[in-house]
């Protein structure tokens, strides 16, 4: 039994031993071999203005062992660290920016120690797309100048186009063969490149022709002048004509006879013709009109009327003190409007005056207010002593012009003492919104106090008891006789 055991003890020491044996080996192929990560794809070009989130995981590693191959499960940190972070990369604005990577392999192998676990990679943000040139007419017309102006044609083609990029300042060119005096159908052609040399090209046509007409100007609105009687006044000062290639040639306008010593209107035609032999004509009325303005001249500013007038009878005209004019007055050019009401108010007369040319307007000031004060009501007061009273129970205040002028009314009862016997009065005062006012004086009669009511109400409470005490003794003697009948019948 010694023996067997001997025996296995033997064999679990030569099982470990070769265990033991076994991991050592292991363990030193391990720490022999050589662990490397080879990083692909870490330069990535990003569109201007795209989501650095499309492409940061376009960098990737690959682990070796011995320099063979394996199936890892790796796993990366993209944030970045020491000065290049993916945060840092500006898909805003073109240029080359860096990030550090790391990769790990947990399964297979520690993280961190083998070569290449880190690299830097390059995040290149460019502009691929090249500018976008919009052209607005694809032909131009232009009318043939006497001189070539460069200044003017590059206004008239960069006036033609429009030019947008994502993100770089954009060069724009012209290549043509253009004389703006020349007659003829020009082609022109437009580049337009950015800093990324992204470059693109359009086209368009620029006509010159000639047809031009000199144009009239006249100052005046709607072509319509009002020129005063006898004034003293050139009218070719309020013509200018003007030609693209003549320029200002105003003196050849021819103009007919105006005479301005006559009111009324005219229509009339000027003419003008340029070097080309081209000619514009210009219609235009001028009148000749009386220039001074009427005058109103009012007996005041300001007057006060009794609202209950009769505003249709009123005669508004006597309130006019003259009229002035250059003309004959006439009162059929005369208009008066009002707003006035049978109301105590502020209101207003209008006068207007047109001798067909000129107006002039007045306005008069109006008040209507009540000449009447208000209507006072009063009723004898009789009080005893020391009883309150509400005078205002006993005065009635009316005013058909102020709907509000109880709202005003004042009681001075100062004088009267309630408190002891005697005839007393009291002020009464109301205004209306006119400011007219009325007072009267009310009457106040306070009497003794009568203490005879007193002795009455006690003499005839002393009488009720008696009586109550004589009612309660007939009817105690009433039971008393009635219970005693009852007990000799019993009996």
């Amino acid at each position: 039994m010694k023996a067997r055991i001997k025996i296995n003890i033997f064999k679990y020491c030569i099982i470990l031993i070769l265990a033991l044996f076994s991991f050592l080996v292991i363990k030193v192929n391990v720490f022999a071999s050589t662990w490397k990560y080879v990083w692909e794809n870490t330069v990535i070009h990003v569109p201007l203005y795209d989501e650095i989130k499309l492409y940061e995981d376009i960098p990737k590693a690959t682990l070796y062992r011995d320099n063979e191959k394996l199936d890892a499960n790796i796993v990366y940190l993209k944030e970045g660290d020491w000065l290049h972070f993916l945060k840092d990369v500006n898909t805003s604005k073109t240029g080359t920016y860096y990030v550090w990577y790391k990769a790990f392999e947990y399964d297979k192998y520690f993280p961190g120690t083998c070569n290449g676990y880190k690299a830097l990679i390059t995040f290149i943000v460019e502009d691929k797309t090249p500018p976008n040139i919009k052209i607005y007419l694809n032909e131009i017309n232009e009318r043939r100048i006497i001189k070539h102006d460069e200044k003017r044609l590059n206004e008239i083609l960069n006036n033609n186009v429009s030019v947008l990029d994502n993100y770089s300042q954009v060069e724009i060119s012209f290549i043509h063969n253009i004389d703006l005096s020349v007659i003829g159908r020009y082609k022109v052609f437009v580049f337009a490149s950015d800093q990324d040399n992204n470059i693109n090209s359009n086209e368009f046509f620029l006509n010159i022709f000639d047809d031009n007409y000199p144009i009239i100007y006249f100052n005046a609105p709607n072509d319509y002048l009002k020129i005063a009687k006898n004034a003293e006044i050139d009218i070719k000062s309020y013509f200018q004509a003007v030609d693209e290639v003549d320029g200002d040639i105003s003196e050849r306008i021819i103009y007919p006879e105006i005479d301005l010593s006559k009111t009324g209107k005219k229509e009339i035609e000027v003419i003008v013709k340029n070097s080309g032999g081209n000619i514009t004509k210009k219609n235009v009325v001028i009148e000749v009109v009386d220039d001074v303005a009427p005058i109103i001249e009012l007996v005041s500013n300001f007057i006060t009327l009794d609202y209950l007038i009769d505003i249709e009878s009123l005669n508004l005209v006597k309130y006019i003190s003259k009229i002035e004019d250059d003309e004959i007055i006439n009162y059929d050019n005369l208009t008066i409007s009002h707003n006035l009401e049978n109301k105590v108010g502020n209101y207003q007369i209008f006068y207007n005056y047109n001798d067909g040319v000129n107006e002039t307007n007045e306005i008069l000031d109006v008040k209507m207010i009540s000449f009447n004060g208000p209507t006072i009501i009063v009723n004898e007061v009789v009080i005893n002593e020391g009883e309150y009273v509400n005078l205002n129970d006993f005065i009635e205040v009316t005013d058909p012009s102020d709907n509000n002028v109880l709202s005003t009314l004042t009681i001075n009862d100062d004088s009267v003492n309630y408190e002891k016997e005697g005839i007393y009065y009291a002020g009464v005062y109301a205004i209306n919104s006119s400011g007219m006012s009325t007072t009267k004086k009310i009457r106040i009669i306070v009497n003794k106090k009568n203490n005879n009511l007193m002795t009455i109400i006690i003499i005839l409470c002393v009488f009720l008891s008696l009586l109550l005490a004589v009612l309660a003794t007939l009817f105690g003697m009433y039971i008393y006789k009635k219970y005693k009948s009852k007990k000799n019948i019993d009996i």
